[in-house]
């Protein structure tokens, strides 16, 4: 018996019971008619020499085999709704938190730099280091909590990897990109998305002797954008892997542990994923997935 989530009708030779020449019961989610929704169904292989009554029985057996993927499929969908209303309502009352922080703690913050004028001048520069650490974690906690609203636009890569390049001219940013390559994304977000993935990846090169990073992009023949942002740092821990893209994990010295669980919330947000991958010659590289333009 097999049971398959497909969005086509047809069926594969080799699947279920065929292979071995034994009966078997095929069960998937085949294509509805026009205008019609995909529904579950099933398919007897190999009963071509069972009796009547024997044939029944598997018609019956796989008339309730697709009711039943058909009412788990539907348990499935109404769970990850679920966890995704769950999700929204936990950010929501996250960024009402966050914006509250945000306001309590700017006065104070303000006072101390103050009150700091008439310090040495290295506890200013130590003073005024922690505000801006301090200032930077309030930014991602809004950046990571709120809303995302998008504007998109077709947004040629090359373009957006020089905008957020610019940004950081002490560091070469190697481009694999092609001149015609687009992306139907908000360009605000997409400079956020690549400027926290770069300065991830500078971070992790501090004091190396030949940091490189390494962008590239290639287009994906169901119309997606595949975007790598690579570095030759000392790559991620394994202990970190499984978690890298939640909230407050970091493997950057200095970070708030936001900055790749942003990332991910914001390229979801397009519809898109992000994970750890793997490229020939480098230690990190993030790989996403990004809807294109033509």
């Amino acid at each position: 018996m097999r049971v398959e989530r497909r969005e086509r009708g047809q069926r594969q030779r080799g699947q279920a019971g065929d292979a071995a020449g034994k009966p078997g019961v095929h069960c998937y989610l085949a294509a509805g008619k026009e205008g019609e929704a995909p529904h579950w169904r099933s398919d007897l292989m190999e009963w071509e020499g069972a009796t009547p009554s024997v044939t029944r029985v598997g018609e019956v057996f796989g008339a309730l085999l697709a009711a039943a993927a058909a009412r788990l499929d539907q348990l499935l969908r109404h769970a990850e709704h679920e966890k995704e209303r769950l999700q929204q309502a936990h950010l929501l009352e996250l960024g009402g938190l966050a914006a509250t922080v945000a306001h309590e703690l700017r006065n104070p913050l303000n006072i101390i730099s103050m009150a700091a004028v008439m310090a040495p001048a290295e506890v200013r520069a130590e003073i005024r280091a922690q505000i801006e650490r301090a200032d930077h974690l309030i930014q991602d906690l809004l950046s990571y909590s709120g809303e995302v609203r998008l504007n998109r636009q077709r947004v040629p890569v090359a373009e957006l990897v020089q905008r957020v390049a610019a940004g950081h001219p002490a560091q070469a940013i190697a481009l694999d990109v092609g001149e015609a390559l687009c992306l139907h994304i908000d360009p605000m977000r997409g400079e956020q998305i690549l400027g926290n993935l770069i300065g991830n990846a500078m971070a992790m090169l501090r004091g190396r002797l030949d940091p490189r990073i390494l962008v590239a992009a290639e287009a994906q023949p169901d119309g997606w954008v595949l975007l790598r942002v690579c570095d030759n740092g000392p790559g991620v821990p394994a202990d970190l892997a499984a978690d890298l893209f939640q909230p407050f994990t970091t493997r950057r010295p200095g970070g708030t542990g936001l900055g790749l669980a942003i990332v991910r919330r914001l390229v979801e947000a397009h519809g898109g994923s992000v994970r750890l991958g793997e490229r020939a010659g480098w230690n990190c590289c993030f790989e996403l997935l990004l809807p294109g333009s033509p």
